[in-house]
This record gives structure tokens, C-alpha cells and sequence, in this order.
């Protein structure tokens, strides 16, 4: 199921998704290697603070586009939330590890630049 579902997810392109770039093996360990997506995790750039409505927005109706477009390839991410989501410097939302949360162990902003341990 994760081979396949990661096949699926590197379809993907979209400029408020990471890509996944890479699906492989090291020995017993299978790896994944995504996009480095540069930027703050959206929960450490609210910090418990409420966002300019416009902004808050602009954001949502990006990562519904990016949601949109992994829906018309039968993917679903399954864990967005606020540490799913990097704003890049150019104040653009991008969601990390694309339908594949689910199977990642302790997968974070460090598994954006190379790989996830994967169950």
C-alpha cells in the first residue's frame, strides 16, 4: 500500500505541494526523498496568533486549489494540519509529505529536505 500510494503522490505537481522526488530502498529501509520546501512551518509562523484575514485567505484558497488537484488524481493528504504546511519565503503555502503522513515515523519538517523513516 505505501509503494503504491507514494507512486500516486509523485504524480503530483502542483506549486503549493512538495514533490516527491524519489522512492527507494537502502538495504531494509524503504526511503522517500521530497522537495525541500524552505520556509517556517505554518504553526510556528502563527504562534498562537490570529492571521490577517486577507492572508488567512489567500493561503486557503491556494492549499484548496493544491487539495483539489491531488483529489482529480485520487489522492487524498489525510493530515493537514498547521505542521503539514511550510510557508515558503515568498509567503506561499505548501503541504509536506502529500498523502503519505499517515505512513511516515515522526515525519517533520527535516523529512521536507530528504528522507522519511518509513514503517
Amino acid at each position: 500500500e505505501l509503494l503504491q500510494t507514494a507512486r500516486a503522490a509523485a504524480v503530483l505537481s502542483h506549486p503549493n505541494i512538495a514533490a516527491l522526488f524519489e522512492i527507494g530502498q537502502d538495504g531494509p529501509h524503504r526511503y522517500l526523498a521530497f522537495e525541500f520546501a524552505p520556509g517556517e512551518l505554518l504553526s510556528a509562523k502563527i504562534g498562537g496568533h490570529r492571521l490577517d484575514v486577507r492572508r488567512a485567505l489567500d493561503f486557503a484558497v491556494q492549499l484548496a486549489d493544491a487539495v483539489a488537484e491531488a483529489e482529480r488524481h485520487g489522492i487524498g493528504h489525510g493530515d493537514i494540519r498547521p505542521e503539514t504546511i511550510v510557508i515558503t519565503p515568498t509567503d506561499r503555502p505548501k503541504l509536506l509529505h502529500f498523502g503519505l503522513s499517515g505512513f511516515a515515523d515522526g515525519a517533520s519538517r527535516g523529512a521536507t529536505a530528504a528522507a522519511a523513516k518509513l514503517h
